[in-house]
């Protein structure tokens, strides 16, 4: 009888246990190749939120959803690589005995670490079942029409003709220089700041001189960006007349040399308006090989100061950068001709926040011309949630889509993290490059496949793509070959990123909320109105806490930070020596910055 039991309990009980340890055995012996095997997830989660960003424009609330939740998703495997990794890892070169002892103290911290891999493994497997379902029948929504307003505003943008004359003047006396010669004008800015406008305005200009000369030979090419080279090169040809069948040839060599032949002894000016990134290169041949000496002209618009400067290198042209609106302009277009000096008032931090941006302005006219009785306190509560109206007022379509157009145009999503990772400052705190560099870096924001080239160089590429692209204000220029050292964001970029950053993305917080799960937390108080405890946040996810003013009871309590990455206290004014004592306990610390009242730390 006793033997029957133990042949029945080996037989029944001992081979799923077995199956379990061995399971458990294969979990911990295998965590650091699973962890890896995450790490390249977590890559190819990340390309694909990329590719829906570029593909759909209105995703549907399904597409929304899943994105949030894959978007959490790759947040907590990051988070588990954080905590665990440095944890059961051993030192590279490190002997096969201290390897082997460093494996048997941490067994288990493997397993939890292993079950952690496996849980998460197990909810991407069923987001990705739950989207495959939903893919049969989510198609994109088409995207809503055009509020009468934005569309309004899109053509008072277009053709509002304040405080471009003088600019006008510039770009037509540009248009002398040189008479015998092809020259190419640029015309630079960021989108929505009067280029298409000012171009129009030199280009319609029939009753002066220097555009009568071209009057014959004139063609305007609208949206170049969205257009290939053989697309730019037809549109030419179709407006100066030409109607051989070459037209309906989509060969782009044919259509360049159909517009060569056609343009080879005339003089001519051409308009193209938004050129795109890398594209003067495709299609300058067609105008240089037989326009060197007939006095033609080329002006070209871009919100890309490479792009200028490659349009007009080596002696070819000019370039004109759009300058800020001036004051009494900002009010004009905001406010109208005779706005009350209470409204004068009460709109000052708003029109701050436009920094003399014309699109920006013509968008708070639009909203401001829709209220039954525009006032102060209503410009001061536009200024306060200007991030989320520019996300779900229609009177800021416009805006919001020159904001995002820059967004999705930036190369993949490490450099988009770049630019939301800036909305943690204050915009009246001035970026200075090398604490914006060194920040990025500790927090993964510089990472390149190509093992050639390294962090440094990879953030600070980051960095000059918003000078470039105009989303950065340069205020310092310190160095002799012009490389910014001190810069600000957009205002109006930086309201939305924001936006983006804190209530989209759930990115950033810059608000103490103990129902959400805190990633970047920025807390301001530098003013006693804007104070707020963190005692009832969870803060063990926290990457980076930075503190402007008033720490209280913040700076103190480093047990609760798990993964930190990044602490910043440089601007912190009650930080001492006492609040650093448990400083090592962050073993996941990569950046620090303290202010002048540290003289000692653990």
């Amino acid at each position: 009888m006793e033997k029957a039991v133990i042949t029945a309990f080996v037989n029944t009980v001992m081979p799923p246990l077995f199956k379990a340890l061995s399971g458990s055995c294969k979990m911990v012996m295998n965590v650091i190749d699973d962890s890896d095997s995450m790490r390249r997830k977590l890559v190819l989660l990340a390309a694909s939120m990329d590719d829906d960003l570029r593909r759909t424009k209105n995703p549907t609330a399904a597409a929304k959803v899943f994105g949030d939740q894959l978007r959490e998703l790759t947040h907590d495997m990051e988070d588990c690589i954080e905590r665990f990794l440095h944890r059961v890892s051993c030192a590279e070169g490190a002997s096969r005995a201290r390897r082997l002892g460093r494996f048997l103290l941490t067994i288990c911290t493997r397993y939890r670490f292993g079950d952690k891999i496996t849980a998460l493994n197990r909810r991407l497997e069923e987001l990705t079942n739950e989207r495959l379902c939903q893919f049969v029948y989510d198609k994109p929504s088409p995207p809503p029409p055009l509020a009468p307003a934005a569309a309004q505003q899109r053509e008072h943008v277009q053709l509002n003709p304040v405080g471009v004359e003088g600019a006008k003047g510039d770009i037509l006396a540009m248009l002398e220089e040189s008479p015998e010669e092809l020259r190419v004008i640029a015309i630079v800015g960021f989108g929505g700041s009067g280029k298409t406008t000012l171009a129009k305005a030199v280009f319609r200009s029939t009753d002066d001189d220097r555009i009568r000369v071209f009057r014959s030979c004139r063609a305007w090419v609208d949206r170049a960006k969205e257009k290939n080279a053989g697309e730019i090169f037809r549109s030419l040809l179709q407006q100066f007349g030409y109607r051989g069948q070459g037209l309906l040839v989509d060969d782009e060599q044919y259509l360049q040399a159909q517009l060569m032949d056609y343009l080879r002894g005339r003089r001519y000016l051409i308009v193209i308006d938004d050129i795109g990134n890398g594209q003067w290169n495709s299609i300058k041949s067609a105008f240089e090989e037989n326009s060197r000496n007939n006095g033609s002209r080329i002006i070209v618009t871009t919100t890309i100061k490479s792009e200028a400067n490659t349009c007009c290198g080596n002696g070819k042209g000019f370039i004109y950068q759009m300058q800020n609106l001036e004051d009494q302009y900002c009010k004009t277009i905001a406010l109208g001709e005779a706005p009350s000096p209470e409204l004068q008032m009460g709109s000052e931090e708003l029109l701050k926040k436009c920094d003399g941006h014309p699109l920006s302005l013509v968008c708070v006219a639009n909203y401001l011309g829709g209220l039954n009785e525009p006032t102060g306190q209503r410009c001061r509560e536009l200024c306060r949630y200007l991030g989320s109206k520019i996300h779900d007022n229609g009177n800021f379509e416009r805006l919001k889509g020159v904001i995002m157009d820059n967004y999705t145009s930036l190369s993949n999503h490490v450099v988009r993290a770049c630019l939301l990772y800036l909305s943690i400052f204050p915009n009246d705190v001035p970026l200075e490059k090398k604490v914006i560099i060194r920040r990025w870096i500790a927090e993964g924001f510089a990472r390149s496949e190509d093992v050639d080239i390294d962090d440094q160089t990879i953030a600070r590429w980051n960095f000059e793509t918003f000078v470039d692209w105009d989303i950065f204000h340069p205020i310092i220029d310190t160095s002799n070959n012009g490389d910014v050292k001190m810069c600000k964001t957009r205002s109006i970029v930086h309201e939305y990123m924001l936006y983006k950053a804190s209530r989209l993305e759930r990115f950033i917080m810059s608000f103490p909320d103990w129902r959400r799960k805190v990633r970047h937390l920025c807390i301001d108080h530098r003013t006693p109105h804007k104070r707020r405890t963190t005692t009832d946040m969870d803060l063990s996810c926290v990457r980076s806490l930075t503190i402007f003013g008033t720490a209280g009871d913040t700076i103190c309590e480093f047990h609760r930070y798990k993964i930190l990455r990044v602490l910043d206290l440089e601007e912190c004014n009650d930080v001492k020596n006492k609040h650093l004592k448990n400083i090592h306990k962050l073993w996941n610390l990569r950046y620090l910055s303290l202010g002048a009242e540290i003289t000692s730390i653990p």
